[in-house]
């Protein structure tokens, strides 16, 4: 009979004997579920998870889609990583990044316990945005390796986490926008041939703004995708940010929030039959708590203070 610790003892080894090649993802290799993980939003070009794992080796793995490795540990921690044959024994810390482009073999072996973050997504994504911006080829992403720190997709990464967490789906415009910033990010940086981007100044012309606003008038219930605007002027996604932004002077994500809040206040003094709660979900908020967040933030007060009169106290 195998004891608990031999057992123990032969599962680590078995984790730190991964085939050589696998044509899968790191997350799959783990002995961990992810502790935040992108799966159950309608997101369909980038897979984001957050992890919590013990040592291990993940073997050499060949994926199919490019990844972003984010290190999140408590403190400085040595870890051993070969990159296309290439060998790097490092002090992990927080923020360090790893670019591993589509076929690299990629793999990591750490000693002690750790935190970090996944990206992935598909070469066709990346070759897509390229193709609106640029009229490009298809991209070639450049590899890189700690100890690379990039504010820029530091912050991308916990914005997309916050949105997971957060449950905040009802305005998947934010969410999008994050996702585009991070390709622009990566052509300009991480490429070999960044693209050309063209730059269009004086906003949208009046009769493609009016449009835009009565879709969201229309649709505030409903989650409004960044895609859904942009292909209703037929532009690519990032133009159509820049020239709304140029116009209204904030973001997309930003004026459909304050619309939502707008209706909400409507609501909440004259439907005195409905729920706080129904109301966030007429509005296009994902519940009750996500309409407070942001009812706070803009009016200053909690939705169940506004309907009644009062002033909030924070």
């Amino acid at each position: 009979m195998v004891s608990a610790g031999a057992h123990s003892v032969e599962l680590e080894q078995r984790q730190q004997r991964v085939s050589s090649r696998q044509e899968n993802t790191p997350w799959k290799v783990f002995s961990r579920p992810p502790v935040v993980s992108s799966n159950r939003t309608p997101w369909e070009d980038i897979r984001l998870e957050y992890h919590e794992q013990p040592k291990c080796d993940t073997g050499e793995i060949i994926s199919s889609a490019h990844q972003i490795l984010m290190c999140l540990p408590d403190r400085p921690l040595p870890v051993e990583r070969w990159l296309n044959d290439q060998f790097q024994a490092e002090v992990a810390c927080a923020g360090n990044i790893l670019i591993a482009p589509a076929k690299s073999q990629l793999r990591i072996r750490r000693h002690y316990d750790t935190r970090f973050m996944l990206v992935s997504f598909e070469p066709q994504w990346l070759d897509r945005i390229n193709q609106e911006l640029a009229d490009g080829e298809a991209v070639q992403l450049l590899p890189a390796f700690p100890p690379v720190q990039d504010p820029v997709i530091q912050g991308i990464l916990f914005g997309l986490k916050q949105e997971v967490e957060s449950d905040s789906l009802g305005c998947g415009v934010y969410a999008d926008q994050l996702k585009i910033t991070l390709a622009l990010h990566l052509l300009r940086n991480y490429t070999i041939r960044p693209p050309r981007i063209q730059d269009y100044g004086g906003g949208l012309p009046h009769y493609q703004l009016r449009r835009t606003v009565d879709y969201i008038q229309a649709n505030l219930d409903q989650t409004i995708k960044l895609e859904d605007l942009a292909q209703l002027l037929g532009m690519s996604q990032f133009y159509f940010c820049r020239l709304f932004r140029e116009s209204m002077g904030m973001p997309p994500h930003q004026y459909i929030i304050a619309q939502r809040i707008e209706r909400a206040k409507t609501l909440l003094r004259q439907s005195k039959g409905q729920t706080i709660a129904e109301i966030a979900l007429a509005c296009g908020f994902s519940n009750q708590s996500h309409l407070s967040k942001h009812f706070r933030k803009l009016v200053g007060s909690t939705p169940n203070a506004y309907r009644k009169g009062r002033k909030f106290t924070p």
